[in-house]
């Protein structure tokens, strides 16, 4: 799809459906390209998200599983409290509560494998066995043959159109995988600093904030409270994984909820100024132009052109 009006939806409804507590939100201004499909390999869950533009993935992972995600291509992922950089796999613990952003162009799966299907493979007490006492992410930089056969393999996970009578070979496959891998890394201790986590934490505790109040404009004073932080360290944690400062985060969260709002209230009448007022835009016309350049479309091409006055760009201000 081309359309970011229904990419950011699409991607989120798909999570719901693979049984995943996450939120996505578009970062990047313009218009978004993105797409996601989720597959079950036996007892392992798949699921592929394809984004061109730099995107906020939240969420919590499964709980009783390993969890790891693997770059198919693109570079420039990064999660809260890991330095930003190339990694074929990253590792994320159950009930780990993560923010990853994509940083531009994505092609990433998401490996979901229950942790008794891997256990008889990598016994606790083995050494790639730390795997299963870590609790913070870890970003594995494979061996180029290891990187390429886990990719052929899911390669072939996602071509074989739900051919369910391979399923348990592809399983094998995809756990045969990740045992040489885990054989052949070093899994340290994920996050690996108090620095990284107190970052990680900081970034975590900001955005919740930020989340609860959107129906307003935070203060950053009230993010150096709720974080224990510094104006400036704030700053640059916020620019160093979204990409943004806080205040331009907060602005794009309450845009991106108004917009479901408006597409929720297709066609009646005073929505977007509801809409606008209700999440803290009190500047009709700057609120539209900001809409605008963000999503690419105006309010009243979300809320329908039914609306009266307020369906063209000088009823919306």
């Amino acid at each position: 799809m081309d359309r970011n009006l229904d990419a950011i939806d699409e991607l989120n409804e798909a999570a719901v459906d693979a049984g995943f507590d996450c939120s996505y939100l578009q970062l990047d201004q313009g218009y978004l390209k993105a797409s996601s499909r989720s597959i079950q390999v036996g007892q392992v869950g798949l699921v592929r998200e394809v984004v061109d533009r730099s995107v906020e993935y939240r969420g919590v992972m499964f709980a009783d599983t390993l969890t790891f995600m693997s770059v198919l291509e693109g570079e420039n992922a990064r999660i809260a409290g890991l330095p930003g950089g190339s990694a074929y796999l990253w590792f994320v613990p159950s009930g780990f509560h993560l923010s990853m952003v994509t940083g531009g162009y994505i092609d990433v799966v998401t490996i979901s494998v229950p942790r008794e299907v891997l256990l008889p493979h990598v016994p606790s007490a083995s050494p790639a066995g730390n795997i299963f006492s870590i609790n913070e992410p870890a970003a594995l930089r494979l061996p180029e043959k290891n990187a390429e056969n886990l990719k052929s393999t899911l390669a072939a996970c996602f071509s074989s159109e739900s051919n369910f009578a391979i399923a348990g070979e592809l399983q094998t496959l995809i756990v045969e995988d990740i045992v040489n891998i885990l054989r052949k890394v070093r899994v340290g201790r994920g996050v690996a600093s108090d620095r990284n986590f107190k970052q990680h934490d900081r970034l975590i505790k900001a955005s919740d904030f930020i989340a609860e109040n959107l129906h307003r404009p935070v203060s950053i004073s009230e993010l150096t409270e709720v974080t224990a932080t510094s104006e400036r360290t704030l700053l640059r944690h916020f620019k160093a994984h979204y990409g943004l400062s806080p205040n331009q985060y907060a602005r794009i969260k309450r845009l991106e909820e108004v917009r479901r709002s408006l597409k929720s209230q297709r066609g009646r009448h005073g929505a977007i100024t509801k809409a606008a007022m209700d999440f803290g835009f009190s500047h009709l016309g700057r609120f539209a132009a900001e809409f605008q350049t963000h999503f690419g479309v105006l309010p009243s091409e979300v809320v329908g052109k039914a609306v009266g006055t307020e369906g063209s760009p000088q009823g919306c201000g």
